[in-house]
């Protein structure tokens, strides 16, 4: 056991005390720390004194004596970092609204900048199937609006020159079947109305009303014709020239120029209109090339 002591202690002094010399105040410090502990510890080594051989006690306060020494004397009880200064709190300053604005702005504006100057937006792909079908769509649609649409006819000149000849045949049929007392009475004609229903599918019934109504008298017995020249109406002859001009979808005329002893020298203009889908007389004006010149 001695020797396993004094062993420890050789490697002691070679170790972390190698070269450390044992002064005098350093043994009288050891004596003094020693003679500084509570009675009741010198009792308890008294008694272990007792029971342990005394190189091994010598030995054990020597190692211990040496121990505290360098301990004590090289600052090892100190609080670790306890000569260090006080490190510096950083204070945080709040960030304002306006600085993250400015901030957000500088952000963009970098971003802008590093951008290059030919950048363009990528179209989405079409899709050609789409394209056609949207085409065919509108087509469709264009089709069927112009289905919706009504249908224009346009007039030719013979159709409108024929609804003058059946309508003039019906006049003269009409005054040729009158008796000598100038009376419509075998006709079965009591009223203008009467005389006017057998051109209605002709001409407009103002127009109609305008030609015979001053030729018309409604008397008790029945429906009598006044004795007067004939109309510039009723003088238009297919076998000479006349104009053919369309005024719109829904009006055409028809011009002759004529000369005569009884009429002289005039020229007559029929307006023909669609009405009801059917073309019809709506109108005609007399241009008198004497009268009206002067």
């Amino acid at each position: 056991m001695d020797n396993k002591l004094m062993k420890t202690k050789e490697d002691l002094l070679k170790g972390e005390m190698q070269g450390l010399v044992f002064t005098e105040e350093m043994k009288r410090n050891v004596l003094a720390e020693i003679s500084q502990r509570p009675s009741m510890s010198r009792q308890k080594k008294k008694a272990k004194n007792k029971t342990v051989p005394a190189a091994l006690s010598f030995a054990a306060v020597t190692a211990f004596a040496i121990g505290m020494y360098y301990i004590i004397s090289n600052g090892l009880f100190e609080e670790p970092n306890a000569d260090k200064p006080p490190e510096e709190t950083e204070i945080i300053t709040p960030i304002e609204e306006e600085d993250v604005k400015e901030n957000d702005n500088e952000t963009e504006e970098e971003t802008e900048e590093n951008l290059p100057d030919d950048t363009v937006e990528e179209e989405p792909d079409s899709d050609p199937d789409k394209e056609q079908t949207d085409t065919e769509t509108d087509q469709e649609i264009k089709d069927d609006q112009k289905q919706d649409e009504p249908v224009v006819v346009e007039p030719t000149k013979e159709e409108l020159a024929g609804i003058l000849n059946e309508f003039l045949q019906i006049e003269d049929s009409l005054f040729n079947t009158v008796s000598t007392n100038i009376k419509f009475a075998e006709l079965g004609l009591k009223t203008k109305e009467d005389f006017y229903s057998y051109f209605y599918h002709l001409a407009d019934k103002a127009v109609v009303e305008a030609i015979f109504s001053v030729n018309l008298d409604e008397r008790e017995d029945g429906l009598y014709v006044i004795p007067m020249g004939g109309d510039r109406f009723s003088t238009f002859l297919d076998s000479e020239p006349y104009d053919f001009q369309r005024i719109s979808d829904t009006e055409y005329h028809i011009i002759q120029e004529l000369s005569s002893d009884f009429h002289g020298h005039y020229t007559i203009t029929y307006i023909f209109t669609k009405q009801n889908g059917q073309w019809k007389l709506f109108d005609y004006e007399v241009f008198d090339h004497y009268y009206d010149s002067h």
